[in-house]
């Protein structure tokens, strides 16, 4: 034997005798009636579900503007309103440690871009080495990816045994969100003193990540040596400049021991030095 609620059908029939209507109410916007839209934005539609009479209000490719309160008015007498708050999350991707990364060669470039405020997980995560595309299953290292929490999600690129080829530009590319990069500077060490921003992890934060780099700026110097040809007076200035190079060595270790604020301040003006004294020997690079 079946009971029926009879007068759960009486509503029923009652509601589908009444319109129902979205309005925005920021601006008193009718958007739907019924299965009518009256908006020129088609992102816009009104849902009709029979079996329970619910009346769902869809918006497609939802923007920040969309956001605000919106009521649902059916047309009794009194009229019956409900009102929701619509609240737009973007999603957020960035790349952890210091911008831009110095390694050095024959380390790991271990890079980790964490999606936020993300209530669905990306769909995929594209790793790009600027232009290129970086494969899944390269025999060099591999991308992963997992969930941390609800509304975050961490993807990491690995690649072992780097060289000077690997430095550029990488691109964290999330299917639901706008992608974010970081530089990476893989060097030999071979000029100057290691550099402080030279990691043997990438992990691990430099104590003055945004400061020039002293040895970086040796190195760019000993570089634009070898690479100018030989001309009148070029000795001279090959001279200068590894006497220079010694200067620059004992100056860095004196550098190293103040503190990190004071630091970045000299390093500041060792490196315009640095580019006039190349401008004098009319660089190359």
């Amino acid at each position: 034997m079946v009971v029926k609620d009879k007068s759960k059908e009486k509503v029923m029939n009652m509601l589908e005798c009444l319109e129902v209507s979205w309005i925005r109410r920021r601006d008193f916007h009718v958007l739907t009636v019924g299965m009518d839209t009256y908006t020129t934005d088609d992102r816009f539609e009104s849902v009709h579900m029979e079996k329970n009479n619910d009346w769902t209000l869809k918006i497609k490719f939802a923007q920040l503007w969309d956001e605000g309160m919106y009521e649902c008015q059916v047309s009794s007498d009194p009229k019956i309103s409900l009102f929701v708050n619509l609240s737009i999350v973007v999603a957020k991707a960035s790349i952890l440690g210091p911008h831009p990364l110095f390694l050095k060669t024959g380390s790991s470039i271990n890079l980790t871009c964490v999606i936020t405020e993300s209530p669905e997980p990306p769909v995929f995560v594209f790793w790009y080495h600027d232009d290129r595309m970086i494969n899944y299953d390269s025999s060099r290292g591999d991308i992963t990816m997992y969930k941390n929490s609800e509304d975050s999600t961490t993807s990491r690129l690995y690649i072992k045994d780097a060289t000077a080829e690997d430095s550029g530009n990488y691109t964290c590319c999330p299917s639901n969100t706008q992608a974010t990069s970081i530089p990476v500077y893989v060097l030999n060490g071979t000029y100057g003193e290691r550099p402080a921003a030279i990691q043997h992890d990438a992990n691990i934060s430099t104590s003055c990540s945004s400061c020039p780099n002293l040895s970086f700026l040796l190195f760019l110097v000993l570089t634009a040596m070898v690479s100018r040809p030989s001309s009148p007076g070029w000795e001279d200035y090959l001279q200068r400049t590894l006497r220079s190079k010694h200067h620059s060595k004992r100056l860095a270790r004196n550098i190293q021991r103040r503190p990190s604020t004071v630091r970045c301040s000299l390093l500041d003006r060792y490196s315009s030095g640095v580019w006039q004294s190349m401008d004098n020997g009319q660089r190359t690079l």
